[in-house]
């Protein structure tokens, strides 16, 4: 079974991407941070429909965390095959009425977030150890493996 981690999956284009790779037979590891009940149904709803799935409550924008949960669905799904960054917010306000504070959390969450959980899942693929180097996960992400960034 392959295994995907999708953040910011507790609703929207998040929760429809992991109900999809649930579908197509991944075991989802999905976070949730503002709504982790929001994220727990989108569990549920996977596993009512006979697929596998975590669900975790992390702040992604937090190099500890994102680390937690990389480790966190390792150990409950297994090495993983796909990661989609997709944890994002915005402030129920104007621009012109937008604090500071509010600006650095829209770049926390859907900046270094990215960046972050990207870092992350290349340094797991990197440390991957492919069976053989015609194995379709070999091929799959020598490109990664090779990148020099």
């Amino acid at each position: 079974m392959h295994v995907a981690l999708v953040t910011g999956a507790s609703g929207g284009i998040g929760a429809a991407i992991a109900e999809r790779l649930a579908v197509e037979g991944f075991a989802v590891g999905l976070t949730a941070y503002s709504r982790p009940d929001a994220g727990k149904r989108v569990r549920d709803r996977i596993r009512a429909a006979a697929g596998k799935a975590e669900c975790f409550r992390a702040d992604v924008s937090r190099e500890s965390e994102v680390a937690r949960v990389f480790d966190a669905v390792h150990a409950s799904l297994g090495a993983l095959d796909v990661v989609i960054s997709n944890a994002g917010v915005w402030p129920r306000v104007t621009v012109y009425d937008m604090s500071v504070a509010d600006w650095e959390q829209v770049i926390a969450t859907n900046l270094r977030s990215t960046f972050l959980v990207c870092r992350a899942a290349a340094r797991t693929t990197r440390r991957a150890k492919p069976a053989s180097s015609s194995s379709p996960s070999h091929s799959r992400w020598s490109w990664l493996q090779n990148a020099s960034w």
